[in-house]
């Protein structure tokens, strides 16, 4: 996601007592996962980034990592079927931002 809603999720989660990693791609969240697969509690994922988009980096979590945390993603695309897609994909929940 972009540095300003990273800082953003970053801050909140904070608020409430949480600590959390970013990653400015699918990819890097992918490599984050698989390095440290006991660490991460839930992923927060975008939709739409660079080298890997979220439809894809949810899916190889699921399907390559057998990852099974929570993964929530957040995205400002709200076009139909959008929320299906990404349940489809593997994701816990959708929020739009």
């Amino acid at each position: 996601d972009s540095t300003i809603c990273q800082v953003v999720l970053k801050t909140a989660l904070a608020g409430l007592g949480y600590t959390a990693d970013c990653a400015d791609n699918g990819k890097i969240a992918c490599d984050m996962v698989r390095e440290h697969p006991l660490i991460y509690d839930c992923v927060f994922m975008d939709l739409r980034m660079p080298v890997m988009d979220g439809f894809e980096a949810v899916k190889y979590i699921r399907t390559q990592l057998h990852a099974t945390m929570p993964i929530i993603v957040l995205s400002a695309e709200c076009g139909e079927g959008i929320a299906e897609q990404v349940m489809k994909a593997g994701s816990s929940e959708f929020c739009q931002k």
